[in-house]
């Protein structure tokens, strides 16, 4: 049968597409594809014989000089309908001075782009619909380089400490006068201890001195548990059944990192940008902007716990929670808490021979003129006192028997009580950390390095953010351009089988759609 030859044949140039399907163009409509590769148009044929999609060539009366610089070819079979195929130029052959040869591959993108239906698959990566803080945390395993620490803040716990005492004993009517101490509900527990204390300076080291000799000389020393400092703080809120506390809110750093501001809001969430704690004794804690619930803020509590060892904890409030708990504090999430302790434990002395006569009391004392010792001039016992009541302790006293033996025996005890030295207590903690005001919670800005940044979003300005789900692929939620990448591509669609089997595989390598030809690789404009 006779076929008319009347298919219609457009060699174009400067098509910003290629067989690699790196990228490809998204169009709304049959009609402003047709419209826009015809625009590429540099020669047009008409009444060519019907062209054969898998023969991949075209003879055409055409010098193969005139062809070289045309990348890509359309064409139209109309005696058996009106659609347009799409394809790649691969080469240009010379047949004749008025013959050449084109090869072509075709381009099942924009061939079959209609003709099928992207169904429900497994997106490795793309570009999301709204890019919002927070919209996309899907880990990228990206390399980071180093972080950077800034803007440095410190809550009040190390501002202003004191010198405390804990005993269990309390001041009487008069500095002179102690009793024992029973205990008392303080600060959310009960506790059997007193506390007393003064300023962290001369004066009230001064203070602490009086009363440590008090103490002493009420024989009271081994009533002292503890000598340290801790925050004035602690004790100026020491009411009721709530432990003291204090409620700190900090802005989120979520704007720029350093001095680079990036496009993609990714590179403003973990692990690219967080707010930082240390305790700097050992202890760190990371919060993600991104988990607290404040839109601006992130909101902590500073619960503390006055003892001996003192310690305080550090609660991040609404962070991985809902506002519905009902922890207290409201919204606290103990599961994120980072702890601080190591107050210094300062060292003191106490008087052993103050402490040793306070407990003998002041009714026994000993006169060595006394008639009881007239006479005793010569044996142990006089050899004793003649040379000193330290000569007396190796004199043979278990020679000696009656009243004079007790008071032999009390008054070596006081010998050996003033030639020992005072009793060295305390001493522990970290004073070099509470001088220099770092035994405290330290919150930083943390962030990686904008050059490191930079390299990021610029990955992210091409291939978008790792997905991970199983969804419909986004193909023109952008403006300008869209990645996709996916696994296991599920295409639907009246196509050849060859051909749908290539698009599923272009799709699983990843394409980058674009909305104009003229901005193909143009990755400067604001695609946001």
């Amino acid at each position: 049968m006779y076929i008319e030859p009347n298919t219609r044949i457009r060699f174009l140039e400067n098509c910003p597409l290629d067989k690699t399907y790196e990228h490809t163009l998204y169009f709304s409509s049959k009609n402003s594809q047709t419209d826009y590769f015809m625009s590429l148009t540099k020669y047009a044929h008409s009444e060519q014989t019907y062209q054969r999609v898998k023969r991949g060539t075209i003879r055409i009366h055409r010098k193969a000089d005139d062809l070289y610089n045309c990348n890509y070819v359309m064409f139209q079979n109309t005696a058996y309908g009106n659609k347009w195929f799409y394809g790649f130029v691969t080469s240009v052959e010379f047949i004749n001075n008025e013959t050449s040869e084109v090869s072509f591959e075709i381009d099942v993108m924009q061939t079959w782009f209609f003709d099928y239906e992207l169904k429900e698959c497994y997106v490795v990566r793309e570009h999301i619909v709204t890019d919002t803080v927070g919209a996309n945390l899907v880990p990228e395993n990206l390399a980071l380089g180093d972080y950077i620490y800034s803007s440095k803040y410190q809550p009040s716990i190390n501002k202003n400490l004191v010198i405390c005492i804990a005993c269990n004993f309390e001041i009487g009517s008069t500095n002179e006068i102690f009793t024992d101490f029973g205990g008392q509900f303080f600060q959310g527990a009960f506790t059997g201890l007193k506390y007393y204390y003064w300023e962290n300076n001369t004066r009230g080291a001064e203070l602490a001195d009086d009363f440590l000799k008090s103490v002493a000389s009420a024989g009271k020393g081994d009533g002292i548990a503890s000598i340290f400092l801790a925050p004035h703080e602690w004790f100026t809120r020491s009411a009721g059944s709530v432990p003291p506390h204090e409620h700190l809110s900090l802005v989120k750093r979520q704007s720029t990192l350093g001095d680079y501001k990036p496009k993609n809001k990714k590179l403003l969430t973990y692990p690219f940008n967080m707010l930082y704690v240390t305790n700097n004794n050992g202890s760190t804690a990371e919060y993600h902007y991104e988990y607290f619930n404040d839109d601006v803020t992130c909101y902590f509590e500073i619960q503390t716990a006055l003892s001996p060892n003192p310690s305080c904890l550090l609660v991040p409030l609404n962070y991985k929670t809902t506002n519905e708990t009902n922890e207290y504090p409201a919204g606290a999430n103990w599961d994120e808490k980072i702890g601080l302790s190591g107050f210094p434990q300062l060292p003191y002395n106490i008087d052993t021979y103050r402490a040793f006569t306070a407990l003998q009391g002041s009714g026994m004392t000993y006169d060595i003129g006394s008639s009881l010792f007239m006479g005793a001039t010569s044996g142990a016992v006089g050899g004793a006192f003649a040379g000193g009541i330290g000569s007396a302790i190796g004199a043979g006293m278990g020679m000696v028997t009656g009243p004079l033996s007790k008071i032999l025996s009390w008054a070596k005890e006081d010998y050996l009580h003033a030639k020992m030295p005072d009793q060295l207590k305390g001493a522990g903690g970290d004073l070099a950390l509470a001088y220099s005001d770092n035994l405290n919670f330290t919150f930083y800005w943390k962030h990686i390095r904008p050059e490191f940044a930079r390299m990021i979003d610029d990955f992210f300005e091409m291939f978008g953010y790792a997905t991970k789900r199983l969804k419909v692929p986004n193909t023109h939620s952008r403006p300008h351009w869209n990645y996709v990448k996916t696994a296991g591509c599920v295409v639907v669609g009246s196509i050849p089988a060859d051909d749908m089997e290539k698009i599923c595989n272009i799709y699983d390598e990843g394409i980058t759609f674009w909305k104009k030809g003229s901005e193909v690789g143009d990755y400067s404009l604001n695609n946001h």
